[in-house]
């Protein structure tokens, strides 16, 4: 788990091309805080609404509640990774990784269809791409966020070339007292 590699997989060496990986993994780690935070409140709505009616209840309540539950997990996860960013660490990283692609698979695929199926069907909405122009802006940043966090995450895990260990020591090369 302490340097996990991904064939194939480009590794950045900025973000956005003026950031450091380290500013990067923060800001990112910050997004995906509160874009949890904001998605756990905004499907609370959505089940609290479609509940009042109770037509929409069989429209995937318990899909969203399975959105709330992995939006709840990549709360977590993200303030591990803003941990593990501010202390160095990759350790508490990994979680986020993991987390970070099953987000991105449920915002990306789940939640807009069921959010479509739900208001075109009912009437609530015309048919618009907007919903699905978002959609795909999100997972692209989705995408662009976990490169900069697995490449910061990879940096970590690497071994630092710079460093020399110095052993102050009386002895001498060949073991014995000076």
């Amino acid at each position: 788990m302490d340097n996990i590699k991904i064939p194939y997989l480009p590794e950045l060496e900025t973000c956005c091309g003026c950031l450091s990986l380290r500013e990067g993994a923060k800001m990112f780690g910050v997004i995906s805080l509160l874009g949890s935070i904001y998605m756990c409140l905004e499907i609370f709505a959505t089940i609290i609404m479609i509940s009042v009616n109770p037509d929409y209840v069989a429209e995937g309540a318990g899909i969203l509640l399975f959105a709330i539950l992995v939006h709840s997990v990549h709360i977590g996860t993200s303030a591990s990774l803003l941990f593990g960013v501010y202390k160095e660490r990759n350790k508490p990283m990994f979680g986020w990784l993991v987390t970070a692609v099953m987000v991105a698979l449920l915002e990306a695929f789940v939640v807009p269809s069921i959010y479509i199926r739900v208001l075109i069907f009912h009437k609530l909405i015309e048919v618009n791409y907007k919903l699905v122009l978002v959609t795909i802006i999100m997972l692209i940043d989705d995408i662009y966020g976990w490169l900069v966090v697995y490449s910061y995450y990879r940096t970590l895990a690497r071994p630092r070339q710079d460093y020399v260990l110095k052993i102050d020591s009386p002895m001498d090369a060949e073991g014995e007292t000076l």
